[in-house]
């Protein structure tokens, strides 16, 4: 393409540029029915000719609490997760020969495994 033609394209395209402290996307990302909603729609409902009136989540409930009272670890652990939180998993990290780790020399480390040649002309 000429520089020419180029330029023309330029132009006539910066009326439609997005103006300084507008947005792109004024309405924001487009209100769709996710999964997790229609689930929890689903949940919410009564269980048909339930005799108690229990919903579909209640039922669910019940029928994990029973699996994980005749011995089910993973039942029983889900409930636990549900009700009580994840426990935090501890991670420790430690340097060479398990001692701490140096972050001060951290760059020079990085550039010598990416550059050599950087730091042999005393780029820093």
């Amino acid at each position: 393409m000429s520089k020419r033609k180029n330029r023309r394209l330029i132009e006539s395209g910066k009326p439609h540029r997005f103006k300084p402290g507008k947005s792109g996307n004024p309405s924001g990302r487009p209100k769709s029915k996710t999964i997790t909603a229609a689930y929890r729609k689903l949940l919410e409902g009564l269980v048909p000719k339930d005799r108690r009136g229990r919903t579909w989540a209640e039922l669910i409930a019940a029928a994990q609490v029973r699996i994980a009272a005749l011995g089910n670890v993973r039942a029983a652990r889900e409930i636990a997760d549900r009700t009580e939180g994840r426990p935090s998993q501890r991670l420790e990290l430690t340097g060479d020969a398990g001692g701490p780790i140096e972050v001060a020399d951290a760059r020079e480390q990085l550039l010598e495994k990416l550059c050599p040649e950087a730091l042999d002309r005393g780029e820093k």
